[in-house]
């Protein structure tokens, strides 16, 4: 491809190994968060299982995450959801456990007639989507800062890699004798 400017972006092993290292994923987007209660309030409305319906809600280890998070009420629209506290948090729930898809639609049927529905949203579920938004990027930049500061103080207490070079004795170099 010459001539276009190619942007070199992370890649999937480079930003999960980065989300580890912080302690937290990326926070969702409006859509991402349209998207998983759209798609909620569609599996039930065509009487499939939801995500949610066999599985627990957040787990101990995570008050930190949702300490202070306020959260403003559902819309609506969603209000019959019956949605975990995490809900709204990418990657809680670790590795995927494998079960039966619930039957009601093709996730491409499920994309598209949730980004139909997404072009004709209303205001209250657009304010309600934005407010996530912007409360769940909050957090997630105290997060990055509790981390770093973490990290600050854990590289603090360690010998620098350059202080280590200086306790080493130096080791005297060879002396040539001149010849006679």
């Amino acid at each position: 491809f010459k001539g276009q400017n190619i942007i070199p972006t992370m890649s999937t092993k480079a930003a999960k190994a980065k989300a580890k290292k912080t302690g937290s994923a990326r926070p969702y987007n409006r859509y991402n968060i349209y998207f998983v209660l759209e798609r909620e309030n569609v599996v039930l409305s065509k009487g499939g299982a939801t995500k949610w319906s066999t599985s627990s809600s957040s787990s101990p280890s995570d008050e930190e995450l949702h300490e202070g998070l306020n959260l403003p009420p559902l819309p609506s629209r969603f209000r019959h959801l019956n949605l975990p506290a995490d809900w709204c948090f990418p990657g809680r729930a670790g590795k995927r456990p494998h079960r039966r898809t619930h039957g009601v639609a093709t996730f491409r049927e499920l994309a598209q007639s949730i980004a139909d529905s997404w072009k004709t949203i209303d205001e209250e579920t657009m304010g309600f989507c934005s407010a996530v938004e912007m409360a769940l990027k909050k957090r997630h930049l105290e997060l990055l800062a509790l981390e770093q500061a973490k990290s600050a103080t854990n590289t603090s207490k360690a010998p620098a890699l350059n202080d280590l070079k200086q306790l080493k004795p130096k080791s005297k170099p060879k002396q040539v004798k001149p010849k006679q």
